[in-house]
């Protein structure tokens, strides 16, 4: 699994963390972890989608093994840079 994320909330700065996911719960409401819904909670009221959130149930874990970043934009080009994240280990609940 891989998951792209926006680091710098422009598209520039674009961070990819891989490695094996597995499922750490299921039959969750991600509205009762409280660091979870502390974060996503305002962004889920304000387009409606308080009550959607308890349809995604299955919490996920990932060992990450390998990050990417994309930090240097020159000439509209990206430079990648690549390293190895041994015995890693990222879950978010």
């Amino acid at each position: 699994m891989s998951l792209n994320l926006d680091a710098d909330g422009n598209g520039a700065g674009i961070i990819a963390v891989g490695g094996i996911a597995s499922v750490d719960a299921v039959d969750v409401d991600g509205r009762e972890d409280g660091p979870f819904w502390a974060k996503c909670k305002a962004d889920a009221e304000g387009i409606g989608l308080t009550e959607a959130f308890a349809a995604y149930s299955t919490r996920l874990k990932i060992a990450v093994d390998k990050v990417w970043t994309q930090t240097h934009r020159i000439f509209g080009a990206f430079f990648a840079h690549s390293s190895q994240v041994e015995g890693a280990r990222f879950a978010h609940r």
